[in-house]
């Protein structure tokens, strides 16, 4: 199912305006109502709650990687409809705006990170109409510069506007300070020429604007795949030959537009010259016959389109010619019949059947050898009953209950003697109560308790013979309280503290013998302050310190005889000021000095006698 974030869709108009909001504080810190977006999955199009029958209506909330809450949407009987809001990694709203048949639709508005700027727009059908900057403070039109920046305080993004409309260039950067596109403005509309830079400074997308909307000849540099994109607009629109090439000129595809969509013979190639696929449009969609091939030219699939969609038999072949697959489709574009897919000697790799485009009955997946791997059965296309997956010597390695794709009930993987590996209890597709990892001679390596799918409460893990190997407290899945881990031996190897999973005041190493290895400081997940190690004589191995998870200050590097080895400093997490080293007696044998993280200004070397052997100097890490 489309998701309903509109960031690509809005890359040039969204990614700067950030409007100041209504809500101000932390939409992490309260409790959001919804449903997270992974309890849901989707069935024939719609949204529903794992365990229900009916599709879902109500908030859908999506978080980033941090869990931090990133898009709240509104679900109405299971599609995305209406209001959504997106929020920035402080948890303050960033934008507000509704949609309607997978398109933004009526009124959008976006808040300025800092609160300083509100940005109001009219979209139809997914198009911009309107588009207007105001003052929070008095919400008369705003006239001066906006600047967003990154979390390391780097500028991210700088917006001109005059009486509430963009003016000359808005300029995006990459978190390293180079710049990452320029878009021109001329009263509110895109005006002019555009570019778009790589990380390393180089344009590698260009074009121009006529009257907001792109004109003639468009150049852009694919990164990910490596191949240059040249296009032609006509009023907005692609219109004429468009062609794609890899990086040594040689054509990678190309097709023809017409009124913005394909037209025609579309052919994409091989970095060899060899055609790698091949299929005609109609009015944008695919139509009639297609053709894919290998690399070395022989065919791989072929059948047809009608509408866009794929129609009849198709045939999928090995480039030996063997055949992979016999796939089946209705002639308005549905699964069909009986699929099966073929190992390169011919034998069974696995089968399905389909009805109305959904796989129906029982299916099974083979291992070369001719056993089974895993079979299941599917109702009204979705996993119903048990699941079974099988080593090859037959024994099962896993098994559990489906109802309407969700998973239910008792779950239990087990080693390929027979042993019990894993064993716990699904509820509505999630791990819920007791959930014990076995060894494979039946003792137990892990228990803990799940609750709504997260780790809640007393986790605990197991060296053989029942040695405890970590002790450790979570709820929610994240990490609370002390965290220990021991050493087979049963002494502690690591005393550490988390709040709401991160890293959080001093933590303790030791080594086997129990003596103190090293000691660390955290804050909220960062390293902060003074840390030192220790050899296992006792004796300071190193003597460093942090500050805001960055190097800092002067570190001290000691030999195990006591004798200091090297010692320099840090400034923001680079090497900056002098250093010394010396050798195990103690006797200074380098000194320099470090700007910047690289070598600056006078370097002397000395012999074992102290007296001078050489001098280098540098200029920032250049040698003169």
């Amino acid at each position: 199912m489309k998701k309903i974030i509109m960031f690509l869709t809005l890359l040039l108009f969204v990614l700067s305006c950030n409007d100041s909001g209504l809500n101000n504080g932390d939409i992490n810190k309260g409790k959001a109502h919804g449903v997270e977006v992974e309890d849901l999955q989707v069935i024939d199009g719609k949204l529903y709650k794992y365990g229900e029958e009916k599709p879902y209506s109500g908030k859908v909330i999506t978080r980033d990687e941090r869990g931090k809450i990133a898009v709240i949407e509104t679900s109405k009987e299971g599609l995305i409809e209406g209001e959504v809001k997106t929020y920035y990694e402080t948890g303050k709203l960033k934008e507000e705006y509704g949609v309607k048949d997978d398109k933004i639709e009526g009124k959008y508005k976006w808040y300025g990170k800092d609160r300083s700027i509100e940005i109001e727009a009219i979209y139809k059908n997914n198009e911009r109409e309107t588009e207007k900057a105001v003052s929070t403070k008095d919400k008369k039109p705003y006239t001066g510069t906006y600047t967003e920046t990154y979390e390391s305080g780097n500028i991210s993004q700088v917006i001109k506007f005059v009486e509430g409309k963009r003016e000359g260039e808005t300029i995006y950067y990459y978190e390293n300070g180079k710049i990452k596109e320029r878009i021109p403005y001329t009263q509110g509309l895109k005006e002019g020429n555009y570019f778009y830079y790589n990380t390393s400074g180089e344009v590698i997308g260009k074009g121009v604007f006529v009257n907001d909307r792109r004109e003639g000849q468009w150049l852009v540099y694919d990164e990910e795949e490596n191949t240059l994109i040249e296009k032609i607009y006509s009023n907005g629109l692609e219109e004429g030959p468009y062609k794609v090439y890899y990086e040594d000129g040689k054509m990678r595809a190309e097709g023809t537009y017409k009124s913005g969509k394909l037209e025609g013979i579309y052919k994409a190639y091989y970095a060899n010259g060899n055609i790698e696929t091949e299929v005609n449009y109609v009015n944008g969609k695919r139509e009639g016959s297609y053709i894919i091939n290998y690399e070395n030219g022989k065919v791989r699939e072929k059948g047809n389109y009608k509408d866009d969609k794929l129609v009849g038999d198709i045939s999928v072949v090995y480039d030996t010619g063997a055949k992979i697959a016999d796939l089946h489709y209705t002639q308005d574009g549905k699964k069909t019949g009986k699929w099966i897919y073929l190992y390169p000697g011919g034998k069974v790799e696995q089968e399905f059947t389909y009805e109305n485009d959904k796989p129906v009955g029982r299916y099974r997946k083979y291992y070369e050898s001719g056993k089974v791997s895993e079979e299941g059965q599917y109702k009204n296309g979705l996993l119903e009953g048990e699941v079974k997956l099988y080593y090859e010597n037959g024994h099962v390695s896993s098994k559990v209950r489906f109802i309407r794709n969700s998973k239910e009930g008792e779950a239990v993987s087990y080693y390929e003697n027979g042993k019990e590996k894993e064993k716990g209890t699904f509820k509505h597709n999630k791990y819920e109560g007791k959930v014990t990892v076995y060894y494979d001679n039946g003792e137990t390596a892990v228990e803990q308790t799940y609750k709504n799918g997260k780790i809640d409460g007393s986790y605990k893990e197991y060296y053989k013979g029942n040695k405890p190997k970590v002790t450790a407290t979570y709820v929610n899945g994240k990490e609370e309280g002390e965290y220990t881990v021991y050493y087979e031996n049963g002494q502690k190897q690591i005393i550490s503290k988390f709040k709401d999973g991160l890293a959080e005041g001093e933590w303790l190493y030791y080594y086997q013998n129990g003596k103190e290895s090293k000691k660390m400081n955290f804050v909220k997940g960062l390293k902060e302050g003074k840390q030192t190690e220790y050899y296992e004589n006792g004796n300071k191995k190193l003597e460093s310190e942090f500050k805001n998870d960055m190097e800092s200050g002067i570190w001290t590097v000691y030999f195990d005889n006591g004798k200091i080895s090297t010692t320099f400093s840090y400034l923001e997490g680079q090497l900056n000021g002098p250093v010394v080293i010396n050798d195990d007696r103690g006797i200074k044998i380098v000194e320099g000095y470090y700007k910047g993280g690289k070598e600056d200004g006078k370097w002397i070397f000395y012999d074992e006698g102290g007296k001078v052997k050489k001098e280098e100097n540098y200029v920032l890490g250049k040698k003169q």
